[in-house]
């Protein structure tokens, strides 16, 4: 596709051209300008490609001198072992950095399942010690109830005991006027 716009825009540019010198332009010389268009994309991509091997290269040697490997480039992916100079292994240095994180990493990890742990111990016990005494306040309230419902038994058996004594004709036999006065009070 932008080979394609290339070609318009280069053929546009050939057109334009010849009109502004006044020369007339003809489909037989535009082979020549695609010969030249063909030219010109080929050198374009030529200098492309040595460009991209002259970065790749200044690449391979920051990455040699200072020990970081860089993104892989076409020239150097391969089989290891093929190019030595390109294999080469990390020193002892960053390879003791390396276990040192490693180590420093298992420790990390070590202290944070520890922390999770106690964390959730501590929810184990707050979570029992609100139970036990939810229980205790449950087993309180039954008590509690118990006295009362004690309390108020007692008190009705002592309202019934004072209404007993003051109506003792009824339970005797000993029936007055007083008793059927109670009765009949309306007029019907």
């Amino acid at each position: 596709m932008y080979i394609f716009l290339s070609l318009c825009h280069v053929l546009l540019n050939c057109i334009k051209f010849k009109l502004r010198i006044g020369l007339n332009w003809d489909f037989l010389s535009l082979p020549i300008s695609l010969g030249m268009f063909q030219a010109k994309t080929g050198e374009k991509r030529c200098q492309k490609k040595e460009c991209n091997d002259e970065e790749n290269r200044a690449d391979q040697l920051q990455g040699q001198l200072t020990g970081v490997d860089v993104k892989p480039t076409l020239g150097t992916v391969g089989v290891p072992g093929l190019c030595p100079s390109s294999d080469r292994r990390a020193p002892l240095e960053s390879t003791q950095q390396l276990i040192q994180f490693q180590k420093y990493q298992i420790e990390e990890k070590k202290r944070i399942e520890l922390e999770k742990k106690q964390e959730e111990e501590l929810h184990d016990r707050v979570r029992l010690e609100s139970a036990r005494a939810a229980l205790l306040i449950e087993r309180q309230h039954a008590k509690l109830n118990k006295q009362l419902r004690r309390h108020l038994d007692s008190t009705n058996v002592q309202l019934a005991q004072t209404h007993k004594q003051q109506k003792p004709d009824i339970e005797r036999g000993c029936i007055d006027d007083s008793f059927f006065s109670k009765f009949n009070t309306c007029s019907r």
